[in-house]
């Protein structure tokens, strides 16, 4: 029965694939790109926030686990492998020290530059639409076949008996119990805070490298002022109509500034808000960059060593993942797309293991 169920959801997502390359190969042929921009990376973080949010998630992993791990009953590791007697409650202290950092990371990004720009450049507040659940599903189908293709031919091709600890101990004890610790912290909480970290952060920010000469906010952060900032319906609404009045005459400025300013932590607003395409021949000069995916993935798939060959083709679905954040300015899809590839490798291993 496992072996049916197993082969139904591979021939389900094998379908899916092959329909979303063909949707983006007739794309191609007609010379437009599978998913148009949305406009520039819209963020006013520096490289010493970023730096911060690492702070954070360190300390946040450090203070839980460890003294978690002081509550336990066993100790959590023994001859330098961790301990099945205590791996669930292990993966549930480091889901909530990976909370918990990212939260205070946050804290810190809406408390610097206010909780209304960290909604606008950070598009988590709300739950996904319907389109959100669209291209999620549908980038999922198109990535996770060759990602777990190439996963499968380096594991028969490589000599290393490493791999992640979560499947090693899921494995050796399929229980319904430590499957639910599984899906939370693989499932739920690993691409929600790696999603926010390296798509909805770091990769913007890499973006700004490349259209930014202002090494001020690039590094400490904020954005300078230009003297004349064009604002959005959206922000209309917030601000009052005095500020807003001339808006529509103003030229667009998707790009920040490198003048100087009194405040230079208060954003210009974009005239393309996420979620709406840049008009022809619009952009201020921008233009789409690979380097920040691939420098984002790099870094994503460097993280993940010490896991046999999975970096390989993490870095692969990083591209991806990447090239959809840019695209789009919207994290939900990425995070949904990262969440169905953990999902189904879990739910193929769990079939595989013959667990009822």
């Amino acid at each position: 029965m496992n072996e049916v169920v197993g082969g139904m959801l591979s021939l389900v997502i094998f379908l899916g694939c092959a329909w979303g390359w063909a949707w983006v190969v007739a794309r191609w042929r007609v010379g437009r790109p599978a998913l148009a921009p949305h406009g520039p990376p819209r963020g006013a973080w520096g490289l010493a926030d970023l730096l911060v949010l690492a702070a954070a998630v360190l300390a946040g992993l450090t203070l839980v686990v460890g003294m978690g791990s002081e509550l336990l009953a066993e100790d959590p590791y023994q001859n330098g492998e961790l301990n099945p007697q205590v791996a669930g409650p292990f993966f549930l202290l480091d889901a909530f020290g990976k909370l918990l950092g990212v939260g205070v990371g946050l804290a810190w990004l809406a408390m610097r530059y206010s909780g209304a720009h960290l909604r606008r450049t950070l598009p988590l507040a709300e739950a996904p639409d319907a389109g959100d659940w669209r291209l999620g599903l549908v980038a999922f189908a198109m990535l996770a076949v060759p990602t777990f293709t190439l996963q499968f031919l380096l594991v028969q091709w490589s000599d290393t008996t490493e791999r992640h600890q979560l499947i090693e101990l899921l494995e050796a004890n399929p229980q319904v119990g430590f499957l639910a610790v599984a899906v939370f912290s693989a499932v739920i909480v690993a691409p929600l805070t790696e999603e926010i970290l390296f798509r909805g952060l770091l990769q913007p920010w890499l973006e700004r490298l490349g259209c930014e000469r202002n090494w001020q906010t690039l590094l400490l952060g904020g954005f300078a002022e230009s003297g004349e900032i064009v604002i959005d319906a959206e922000m209309a609404a917030e601000i009052g109509p005095d500020d807003a009045a001339g808006a529509e005459e103003a030229p667009p400025l998707p790009i920040p500034s490198a003048s100087g300013g009194v405040n230079p932590y208060e954003p210009p607003l974009s005239v393309w808000p996420p979620g709406e395409a840049l008009p022809a021949g619009a952009g201020g000069g921008f233009r789409p960059q690979w380097w920040p995916i691939i420098a984002t993935s790099a870094i994503f798939a460097a993280l993940h060593l010490g896991q046999g060959p999975a970096p390989v083709p993490l870095f692969f679905l990083s591209l991806g993942l990447g090239y959809l954040a840019q695209r789009t300015r919207r994290l939900w899809p990425c995070v949904l797309v990262h969440m169905l590839l953990n999902g189904t490798s879990l739910a193929l291993l769990w079939l595989a293991t013959g667990a009822e």
